[in-house]
Formats: C-alpha cells, structure tokens, sequence
C-alpha cells in the first residue's frame, strides 16, 4: 500500500495499516517517523506540490515534535484523532489552519507515562481558512 491521497480517507487508511503490522515491522515504521519524518510522508502518500511545500517549509522544531508524538501514539497502539478538511477547489492558495491538541504530552516515550496517569489523545485538525 502506498501512494494514497493526503487526505480523511487516505490517513485513515494508513493507521488501520500500520497499526496491524506485526510489532517488528512497526518498530521500523516509528523509526523512519521519528528519524524521517518528510520521507515517510512520502513514502505513503503521494503529496501535492504544495503539500510538499508546506511540508518542507514547516517549522524544523514543530515538524520534529510532530513526528515524536505520531510515533510515540502509534507505539502506544493508538491512531492519532487526524481531521483534514477537504479543499474548496476555487481557494487559491492554498492556506490552511492547522491545530494539534496533546503535542506536549507524547513527547515522551509511553513507557514513561505513569501507569495512573491519563493519556490525552494526540489530535491534529487541517482546515482551509
């Protein structure tokens, strides 16, 4: 499976997948995200010119944190709640919002949660404004 469109159905998609990968094949998949971040997307999605853009122009800091708390989510055995607005095709450009919700609390390797400690789910929103 690759190739898939950046959007709802296509992330959706994706998480069903690597979440029923063997716990091998995910270790590697959170690797790549971690290390990687830019070529994983790319790997599974065939991004537009200007999600490309915006993928390479987005904060190093916000992109790496981003990543960590993807990987550490899918490590935990959870999807990230992902909401991505479809496009008007007569907006030009292309400008979007993006929120993420939870970014602070999976920084950090689940196993170091405390095991009474409530995991917040990691959140992202895309909307066109």
């Amino acid at each position: 499976m690759n190739n898939l469109i950046f959007n709802q159905a296509g992330v959706n998609q994706l998480q069903a997948h690597l979440l029923g990968l063997s716990i091998a094949l995910l270790l590697l998949e959170i690797t790549e995200i971690r290390t990687d971040f830019d070529s994983w997307l790319r790997k599974w999605f065939n991004l537009t010119a200007s999600q490309l853009s915006q993928l390479q122009n987005m904060d190093p800091t916000f992109k790496q944190e981003l990543a960590n708390a993807i990987a550490n989510n899918y490590a935990a055995g959870l999807t990230v709640n992902f909401v991505k607005e479809d496009k008007d095709e007569e907006k030009v450009p292309d400008k979007k919002n993006v929120v993420v919700h939870g970014l602070d609390e999976w920084q950090d390797p689940v196993g170091s949660h405390l095991t009474n400690m409530l995991i917040l789910p990691l959140m992202i929103r895309i909307q066109y404004i």
